[in-house]
């Protein structure tokens, strides 16, 4: 036990190495979806952003491509609440991590925080400005990072514990 107790830890596996990542996102893609994820457990995003794997070169920087984090509270996209962006910087270059942090204000609309994902909510992040240089290059890896939240199966509308 450490000077502040234990930490999480995280396991790190041929699953989850870089071999396994799928198909890196070139720079100039087109606006939409890039990452999906269906959360099974109640989460906070705490911060979102990109690893390039290709340098980023816009050649003649006409229009910064911008991504976009959202918590989709359905499938479809319905009533979709945008938690953050990030700009694609030009000259990025390979391996660096290039992140914002997602703010957690309370929404008007429920009384959790509005990065507070319920069971059976959706993560997205899109390409909600494509990128344009002429001839532009790059290629990246989008990402997410956060943490469980503590909560019970009463205070989650898709999720259902069927222990007996």
């Amino acid at each position: 036990m450490g000077q502040y107790g234990s930490y999480e830890k995280t396991v790190f596996d041929a699953a989850v190495g870089d071999a396994s990542l799928a198909t890196a996102i070139v720079l100039e893609a087109a606006v939409g979806a890039i990452l999906t994820k269906t959360m099974n457990e109640p989460f906070v995003v705490s911060r979102f952003g990109y690893r390039p794997t290709v340098a980023f070169n816009y050649d003649t920087l006409i229009t910064e491509g911008v991504l976009t984090i959202y918590r989709y509270p359905v499938v479809d996209g319905t009533g979709k609440v945008a938690l953050a962006t990030i700009a694609l910087k030009d000259a990025a270059p390979v391996n660096d991590v290039y992140y914002v942090d997602v703010p957690n204000p309370i929404a008007a609309t429920r009384k959790k925080g509005k990065a507070e994902i319920d069971a059976g909510e959706l993560v997205v992040i899109e390409i909600t400005t494509q990128a344009n240089g002429g001839t532009e290059v790059g290629d990246f890896q989008p990402f997410f990072c956060g943490h469980p939240k503590a909560e019970t199966a009463a205070n989650q509308s898709k999720m259902h514990n069927l222990t007996p």
